[in-house]
């Protein structure tokens, strides 16, 4: 199931063997959950289910994999992690997975064994600045299936499951000091290289991989490198970041990866540089 999120449909297929349903799933206690709100001054409906010492919460969204039909070779829990984060770069990091189980999150029928939930992201630091969950129909839901499209097309997909590992433990890690360092961890990863200046490299090529005039790229640098700054006094001066610096840093690494993913392939950062110095010099003449 999804936290974080919601559809307006009951359904909606994303791709090949997987899509999405509204659902009502409220973990009121780490051990139990119920599948109705409860009436004000009532106890929770039945039916309730057994947990696994897990998160408490409300979901309204499951994720459905058919392990048979499935868009990608990986097992089914696999692919729910891979959609999950296809998920989180197309919408918010805050969007996260509390419970995956082999049966619906719909309530089971009285004919069905009890459904055993496990839990996915375990207990954590979310990146929730409000207590707002995401709506998403028509272009999100679009982008989303385009995302997946892409990854299986994706020529390097050894160096593409590096950067959205990295990228998804940067939204799932249990601290926000944690986040902060999978982040920087995952934009070295998207842009190694053996320069020394680290900051102003990565900078420079997300500059000019997300932006096309030379006032959007000295834009986007400046952004880049401000960032950098959290990583000093996170990294070095052990200063504890915020929930909206960890988020800032999380959606450059969601912007970088996003456009990695439309090019199909994995940057080539001299060349990036290169067209940094040849626009930069252009912008001088």
């Amino acid at each position: 199931m999804l936290r974080g999120l919601k559809i307006s449909k009951d359904n909606v297929k994303l791709e090949q063997g997987i899509w999405l349903e509204k659902i009502y799933f409220n973990a009121f206690a780490p051990v139990l959950a119920s599948y109705s709100p409860a009436e004000k001054g009532k106890a929770k409906p039945s039916p309730w289910v057994a947990l696994d010492n897990g998160i408490e919460g409300t979901a309204h969204c499951q994720l459905v994999v058919d392990p048979a039909t499935g868009a990608f070779e990986e097992s089914v829990e696999e692919q729910i992690w891979l959609i999950a984060c296809v998920i989180r770069l197309a919408t918010a990091p805050a969007v996260d997975v509390p419970y995956v189980s082999s049966t619906s999150f719909h309530p089971p029928s009285l004919n069905l064994e009890q459904p055993i939930f496990k839990v996915r992201d375990g207990l954590r630091q979310r990146f929730q600045i409000s207590d707002s969950v995401i709506t998403i129909d028509g272009d999100i839901l679009r982008h989303i299936s385009e995302i997946i499209r892409l990854l299986q097309t994706f020529e390097d997909l050894v160096f593409l499951r590096e950067c959205m590992t990295l990228f998804d433990e940067s939204c799932v890690a249990d601290n926000l000091r944690k986040s902060v360092t999978f982040s920087f961890m995952a934009l070295e990863r998207i842009f190694r290289s053996e320069r020394r200046d680290t900051a102003k490299t990565i900078s420079k090529c997300v500059a000019v991989l997300t932006s096309f005039r030379a006032d959007e790229r000295d834009r986007a640098f400046a952004k880049t490198l401000e960032v950098y700054d959290i990583r000093q006094n996170t990294l070095h001066r052990g200063q504890e970041p915020t929930a909206e610096q960890a988020l800032t840093v999380v959606n450059v690494v969601r912007t970088a990866l996003m456009y990695v993913l439309k090019s199909g392939h994995s940057p080539d950062v001299e060349t990036l540089l290169l067209d940094w110095k040849m626009g930069f010099e252009k912008s001088q003449s």
